[in-house]
């Protein structure tokens, strides 16, 4: 069973996709699974750790979490919330905000990690993923919001969209102009 807690009012059945999510990410990292956590990202995630290392793709998630689940973080658990989810295409692209407690030998880590997820043909999954670690600073202080505010997702507005028939492209940077030198 998971301990992922939810701020608010987000148990809706809109809701579920995205603590289900959440839910997996947890077993798997408190299982030391890396490839079930791994499973969350898409195929070409982006991931930025804690301490700054950013690191691409899901065989990179895998493998880098097996690392830790065999040093660093073996034995760890962590409990994540969910503060908020904020709709960027509604059905296609939202931000979640969590919050994870990280229990490890010597003590606890508090992080601020945002995700992107993307819903694709094979549900939503992670493209982007952010993780801050907490600092002792005033905003750090602060509490998470009690409820949601302007632009903040409503059960309605993540509604479980089809999956896109297909892929969204990627930006790609458009091919430079050859220059017309006057001679």
């Amino acid at each position: 069973m998971s301990g992922v807690i939810v701020s608010g009012d987000t148990q809706s059945d809109a809701m579920r996709p995205f603590t289900a999510l959440v839910a997996q990410m947890e077993l798997a990292w408190n299982k030391a699974d890396p490839q079930n956590f791994a499973a969350c990202f898409g195929e070409q995630a982006d991931f930025v750790d804690m301490m700054g290392g950013h690191g691409v793709g899901r065989a990179m998630v895998e493998q880098a979490h097996r690392a830790m689940f065999n040093g660093a973080f073996a034995k760890s658990r962590i409990q994540y919330t969910i503060d908020k989810i904020k709709p960027v295409v509604p059905g296609r692209v939202v931000v979640m905000f969590l919050r994870s407690r990280l229990t490890v030998a010597n003590g606890t880590i508090w992080c601020r990690p945002t995700l992107t997820l993307r819903n694709a043909a094979d549900g939503w999954k992670i493209a982007v993923f952010q993780n801050t670690r907490i600092a002792d600073t005033p905003m750090a202080k602060a509490p998470a919001p009690a409820k949601a505010g302007e632009g903040d997702v409503t059960a309605a507005e993540t509604e479980a969209a089809p999956a896109p028939e297909a892929p969204v492209a990627e930006a790609k940077p458009a091919a430079e102009k050859p220059s017309r030198k006057k001679k």
